[in-house]
């Protein structure tokens, strides 16, 4: 029997990753929403920093929403723990508030991870719910999104493009 699946309520999920302490970098669906994007999506995907300290901080967040894994071998409760992350390396939850995706990092053109350190790099800050938000630059976006070539990331892409186009230059900083 499959278990309903919670709104997804971003607003909290925001909030909760922030009171936790958790350092990450919004990516995939909704991260192109935050770029003016008009499709909606379901979930919240995630590249957090990949140190035992954010992950512990991550897997207590989690463990707080009831979290439950929903791809590979069930893990819920105190079997949430860093060494999990770290050995899945992607990772879909169940929660309170919706869906949350957890990932090591997301393709380059190449298909080689992009983890949270580069991603941070190139990412927007927004203020989101109250809270600062670290929101992968749009082109990260774009470029995971070809990579992955699933249909319904063929279908979000033109609009993607013509955003990115529409964006001013940026200007390198002295």
């Amino acid at each position: 029997m499959r278990e309903p699946v919670a709104q997804f309520d971003p607003d909290r999920l925001v909030e909760l990753f922030d009171a936790y302490g958790v350092d990450y970098v919004l990516v995939g669906g909704y991260a192109g929403l935050l770029h003016g994007s008009s499709r909606p999506t379901i979930d919240l995907d995630m590249v957090p920093a990949w140190d035992d300290a954010n992950l512990s901080r991550l897997c207590d967040a989690l463990r707080s929403v009831d979290a439950r894994s929903i791809t590979g071998p069930v893990c819920e409760g105190d079997a949430i723990t860093p060494e999990v992350l770290a050995e899945r390396e992607i990772m879909n939850w169940a929660t309170r508030h919706g869906r949350v995706d957890t990932m090591v990092g997301i393709p380059d053109a190449e298909g080689l991870p992009v983890d949270y350190r580069e991603l941070a790099s190139r990412a927007e800050i927004l203020g989101l719910f109250g809270v600062e938000v670290e929101v992968a630059s749009l082109e990260d976006v774009i470029i995971s999104k070809e990579f992955a070539g699933r249909a319904k990331d063929a279908v979000s892409l033109p609009e993607l493009r013509r955003l990115r186009d529409a964006q001013p230059p940026r200007h390198a900083q002295s």
